[in-house]
């Protein structure tokens, strides 16, 4: 990941300092997912809008942003739905900051939507480490905790309660790549219009092979898909987001 990367929560920017592997990147990409996890169990407002926009139709093409020589912003970020990718450098820009690969949580990408003056039906524009951790963490409240008869914007959130669903964030980089690519693992295969794409964890004494579904959630909402040979190409990297280690230990 690039130097002087930001992690945003709850809308404060924090400089993250690491070693700059992509096991540290992944790790911390899992991290704002657990974040975002615990945020929407306690935060009925935030789940509701996360929901509905993790919900919304897939977006054909990313937007740009460019800043005139008047210094107004323009942009084509208008895609009919709750999200539309685009790089850091232009996602900051609409928030009239400076360029930075930042990593934000949900209340963040709310926050940040809302201070660019952009509304309800305009879609947060962001890119793979912030769409990654928010879309896989909204699917696991769905699985995990979603009560019977639960509904949002006319849809049953409970009919999809599954209680054995797993999530994991993971990263790749393919060989000689300057740049990694963030997104989500399920075991569950993802709906249309996401591929089949299969990867399968090796084998060791303690946990046996899995199969694990790609869920990329910047192609669903605007990134140029990837062919499906590039999520095993490289390295790769993920760490799963388990519920039974959501609260840490109990005493």
């Amino acid at each position: 990941m690039a130097a002087g990367t930001h992690i945003r929560i709850g809308g404060t920017r924090i400089e993250l300092r690491s070693g700059g592997t992509l096991r540290d990147a992944a790790e911390g990409i899992e991290w704002l997912g657990r974040t975002n996890l615990r945020a929407l169990q306690r935060d009925p407002k935030l789940r509701e809008e996360a929901i509905r926009r993790v919900m919304s139709p897939s977006c054909a093409e990313r937007c740009y942003v460019r800043t005139g020589r008047d210094g107004a912003i323009h942009h084509d970020c208008h895609c009919p739905s709750g999200f539309q990718y685009s790089s850091d450098e232009h996602a900051q820009a609409l928030e009239s900051c400076p360029a930075r690969d930042v990593w934000s949580d949900l209340a963040s990408l709310i926050a940040g939507h809302h201070a660019a003056g952009r509304g309800d039906e305009d879609p947060i524009v962001c890119d793979c480490d912030d769409l990654t951790p928010a879309a896989i963490s909204v699917a696991a409240w769905i699985a995990w905790f979603s009560p019977q008869k639960f509904g949002i914007a006319g849809v049953d959130i409970g009919a999809y309660h599954d209680d054995d669903a797993r999530y994991a964030i993971a990263i790749t980089r393919p060989p000689g790549a300057p740049i990694a690519h963030a997104y989500g693992l399920t075991n569950r295969e993802p709906p249309s219009p996401q591929p089949r794409i299969v990867l399968r964890t090796k084998a060791d004494p303690s946990r046996p092979a899995a199969e694990w579904f790609v869920w990329d959630p910047a192609a669903h909402w605007g990134m140029n898909r990837p062919k499906n040979s590039f999520y095993a190409d490289g390295e790769i990297v993920a760490y799963e987001l388990r519920r039974d280690n959501l609260d840490g230990l109990t005493f």
